[in-house]
C-alpha cells in the first residue's frame, strides 16, 4: 500500500480505496489471543525492540479501541490517561 505494490480494487462508487489482504495475513483468533500472539509475553517485553516493531490492523475503529483497551490492561503498572 505505502510502497504502490498492492493492487487496488474500485469500489461501487468508483474510489481506488480497496485493497487485497493476503489470506495468511487474517486472523480469526479471539481478541486476547491475536494480542499475544502478536506481543508474546507482553508483560514483560513491552519495553523490547520487538514490542515496537509489530503491529495489529483493523479495519475499523471500534476494534481498534477494544483491542488497545485489551493489550493495555495485559501491560504492568498503572493506567494512566493524559
Amino acid at each position: 500500500v505505502g510502497e504502490c505494490k498492492e493492487l487496488k480494487y474500485k469500489d461501487p462508487n468508483g474510489f481506488d480505496d480497496y485493497i487485497s489482504i493476503p489470506t495468511n495475513l487474517i486472523s480469526n483468533l479471539d481478541p486476547e489471543r491475536l494480542i499475544k500472539k502478536v506481543f508474546p509475553s507482553i508483560e514483560q517485553n513491552f519495553e523490547s525492540d520487538s514490542f515496537f516493531n509489530s503491529a495489529i490492523l483493523c479495519p475499523k475503529n471500534e476494534e481498534v479501541d477494544m483491542i488497545n483497551d485489551l493489550a493495555t490492561k495485559m501491560l504492568p503498572g498503572d493506567l494512566v490517561d493524559y
